[in-house]
Formats: C-alpha cells, structure tokens, sequence
C-alpha cells in the first residue's frame, strides 16, 4: 500500500515517514496541491492521502475534487491543527479526520479505521 503524505510543512511529511516507516508501506511526500496531483497521476497504487487541512494556494475542496478525478477510490484522510468538529462542518468528501497533536496511536488507528477490509499489511 502506497500513502501520500501531503503538507506544506516537509518537517510534517519527514515526522509521519519516520511513524509509518516500519509498517510494511511505501511512503510518498508531496509540499503543495500540485505535486500532490502530480504523484498521484504518476503513482498508480496511491490508496491512501493523509492531506493537511490548510494547504495555502488552493480550497482543499478543490483539491479533493481534482484528487478524486485522478483516483476515485483512494482514501482521503484529513489531517490538521483545526479542531476536528471544525474539520467535518468546513470539508466533506473525505474519508476522515486526524488531529496532527494526536499521538502516533491514534494515528494508526485513524489509518486503520479508513483501510479497514482492504488488503493492506498489518499496521
């Protein structure tokens, strides 16, 4: 299972590459929505995105969007310092939402949640 790990913040991708590394996954990173599309489109077997909610230059609705055209079936899992009532009220057509304070627990509990009844390695 390949995730893209979206944030305009490379400390943030760095952080969950080291979490998610020993989890049987392939990891990619991607600092803004257009290297997010383009992996994507390159990267056949993306089935996950944890996307930062607040991507500066683009509406993440948008980004979703244009996500979903490209991969209709990849999971979507939001990712923010937003509360995450505040997540689900502003931004819908996503698989989830993360707290990016939560620990690394709850992460993988989030990730399992969204993979639940894939073919995925074990988390």
């Amino acid at each position: 299972m390949k995730i893209l790990i979206v944030d305009d913040d490379q400390e943030y991708i760095r952080l969950y590459k080291e979490i998610l590394s020993d989890r049987g996954l392939e990891l990619l990173g991607a600092q803004d929505p257009d290297e997010a599309l383009t992996a994507l489109k390159e990267n056949k077997g993306i089935g996950m995105v944890l996307l930062d909610y607040n991507m500066p230059g683009v509406d993440n609705k948008d980004l979703v969007h244009s996500m979903r055209n490209i991969s209709s079936d990849v999971k979507i899992l939001i990712n923010s310092n937003y509360p995450i009532d505040y997540q689900m009220k502003t931004l819908s057509g996503v698989d989830g939402y993360n707290d990016k304070f939560c620990s690394t627990d709850d992460l993988l509990t989030s990730i399992k949640k969204i993979l639940n009844g894939s073919t995925t390695p074990s988390l």
